[in-house]
Formats: C-alpha cells, sequence, structure tokens
C-alpha cells in the first residue's frame, strides 16, 4: 500500500509537462516499486484496493 500511496501518476497522465525540471514530483507506479523493492504487479493490485476497497479493508490492509 506504501508504494501504491507513492505511485502518483494516473494512467494517461501526461508525465512531462507541469513543474519544474529539476523538481519532479511526480512518481510512476514502476518507479514506487524499484523504490520499495516490490513487484509492479503488486502496487497495481494495492493500487485496486486503495481506489474500490471500503474503507474497512483498506485500513486493515494498511
Amino acid at each position: 500500500m506504501v508504494a501504491a500511496k507513492l505511485a502518483n501518476i494516473s494512467l494517461g497522465d501526461n508525465q512531462h509537462v507541469g513543474g519544474s525540471a529539476n523538481l519532479q514530483t511526480q512518481t510512476s507506479r514502476a518507479d514506487a516499486a524499484k523504490m520499495l523493492n516490490v513487484s509492479e504487479r503488486s502496487v497495481n493490485s494495492a493500487k485496486k484496493v486503495e481506489q474500490n476497497a471500503i474503507p474497512e479493508i483498506i485500513e486493515k490492509v494498511e
């Protein structure tokens, strides 16, 4: 779930627009997975839980 929270680029977002070139504020799911040494598939699964699950499930998963 931590990697899912780090990954803040949504599917279809333009990762090359906005923000300073020196200040990278967007993190892809692949980058979040690498940072936390988990698979990108795990990040994708966590994102699905984060977006679709009821609050009680999210709380238990965190």
